[in-house]
């Protein structure tokens, strides 16, 4: 099932060197703090999911699945913009000092 996806964004990607979409390249950027925020979130949500809910509702299951990845977006975007990116900025303007000493 998941190869016709697959292969859509495979193409599209080989089509377009730069994706115009603001959103999508910013989630790209932060996509390392996503990767690093995203395994405490899934506890947490995996806590409060066996919580409030016990069942086999397959509906709950997928609003809960939404919703943290909606939260785990979120805060690795916000975390990547108040301390990934000026720390790379950082490092880069160093990185130009060094160079030019």
């Amino acid at each position: 099932i998941g190869v016709i996806p697959s292969t859509f964004i495979i193409l599209f990607a080989l089509r377009y060197e730069e994706v115009k979409m603001p959103t999508i390249n910013l989630i790209g950027d932060a996509s390392y703090s996503i990767y690093l925020t995203h395994v405490s979130l899934l506890f947490i949500k995996n806590k409060i999911m066996s919580f409030i809910y016990s069942g086999d509702s397959i509906w709950i299951i997928i609003l809960g699945n939404l919703l943290f990845v909606l939260l785990s977006t979120v805060i690795g975007v916000v975390l990547y913009r108040t301390i990934e990116k000026p720390i790379i900025q950082k490092l880069k303007k160093k990185q130009k000092i060094i160079i030019l000493e």
